[in-house]
């Protein structure tokens, strides 16, 4: 490690020194003079190492991380984390860091221990998984720093409830439909994990005129398909709601509400009634007089005709289908008034006959089966 000049005496570095190895040296030194008899003297040369800073300073975990759940309070400990640097003095003072904002704080303990805790409020649903860099810097001139990556995994609590994609539905549904066919699906989302996370659906029990809303509908719990029970008829029910709860697997378990508002479309699905004349003992035909002098316009009787149903479908028009004589009645387009297009003469038949059509306004290209879109009346009419 070391050489000495035989004539000068001087003592010069031969390896390289290492202070964290060997901090001083102690070396025997022997002169001799060139007398006869030849003396010699004995002394001993005491070398202190001075130590640099060139050693960067360690970060070991003396603990795995643990896994966190997202509602752990304040303090939670997630590591135990130990500095080490081989230097001396202020050169092996160590200082740890955390990056700025950081939801973790170190938590010194003893002789540059330290405990990785939790020092804000976690969600998974932001982040479920940290990369913590934790660096240690010494107080050497210049300082000597390193850094170690901890990951900490956030495990999820249930603290999220299932979200409807729409706050409410609006269904519109044509009457006369076929019993189990699919009425319409409701989503919801859940942004927890696994169990936390898987929905159910269900339909709350509510009254549809004064019955259970479950006797029209129900629905699939794992999808949210609704379906309906039976078919509906407009003209009994137009509009109803149903509650559905969407609930996830969590413990506790979460859920939420949402409204469907069912909207019945009306079909044409019903004709036309009479309701005057009336007809009731007679069926088609009804009688009616007028006398022989009636002019031009004279009344002589009014149709009056309802529709069940709604919209265009229950508009209802009138016209002479059939006549004895063509040229002395006509019927008007939207009120049915039957009045005299001229004045009767004696040469006129003193007994008239008169076919009145009566139609909606429906779509008369597709009538419901067994159901005929427009209705017949018979009138006889005799001058007099």
């Amino acid at each position: 490690m070391f050489n000495i000049d035989s004539l000068t005496g001087e003592i010069r570095l031969a390896g390289q020194l290492d202070f964290e190895t060997n901090e001083n040296y102690e070396i025997d030194i022997c002169a001799k003079d060139k007398g006869a008899p030849r003396m010699e003297g004995h002394c001993t040369v005491h070398i202190e190492v001075g130590d640099v800073n060139d050693n960067a300073p360690n970060i070991f975990l003396t603990s795995q991380p643990n896994s966190v759940p997202e509602d752990a309070p304040s303090g939670t400990v997630v590591a135990l984390i130990s500095a080490r640097d081989l230097d001396s003095g202020d050169n092996g003072k160590v200082s740890l860091q955390l990056p700025k904002n950081s939801p973790f704080n170190l938590k010194p303990s003893f002789s540059d221990n330290y405990a990785l805790v939790t020092g804000a409020a976690l969600d998974r649903e932001s982040f479920s998984e940290y990369k913590i860099d934790i660096i240690a810097t010494d107080l050497g001139s210049p300082p000597l720093s390193s850094r170690k990556t901890v990951n900490v995994t956030i495990t999820d609590v249930n603290d999220n409830p299932p979200v409807f994609s729409q706050p409410s539905y609006n269904v519109y549904l044509k009457e006369n439909g076929v019993p189990g066919s699919i009425l319409y699906s409701v989503s919801a989302s859940d942004l927890d994990f696994g169990e936390n996370a898987k929905i159910s659906y269900s339909i709350l029990d509510s009254k549809v005129q004064d019955v259970s809303v479950s006797s029209y509908v129900y629905i699939n719990s794992d999808n949210g398909s609704i379906y309906s029970m039976h078919s509906f008829d407009y003209e009994k029910l137009k509009v109803f709601q149903i509650q559905v709860q969407a609930k996830d697997q969590g413990s506790p378990s979460l859920g939420s509400n949402t409204t469907v508002h069912v909207f019945i479309l009306d079909q044409n699905d019903n004709a036309p009634a009479v309701i005057y004349p009336s007809s009731a003992a007679l069926g088609s035909l009804s009688h009616q007089r007028m006398p022989r002098s009636a002019k031009a316009g004279h009344l002589v009787t009014k149709m009056t005709a309802v529709d069940a149903d709604s919209g265009h479908n229950a508009w209802i028009s009138y016209k002479v289908a059939e006549a004895t004589d063509a040229s002395l009645f006509t019927v008007n387009l939207y009120t049915g008034e039957v009045r005299t297009k001229r004045a009767v003469s004696e040469q006129d038949d003193s007994s008239q006959r008169l076919l009145i059509e009566i139609k909606d306004d429906g779509n008369r290209s597709s009538p419901p089966p067994s159901r005929c879109p427009s209705c017949w009346r018979t009138v006889s009419m005799s001058p007099s």
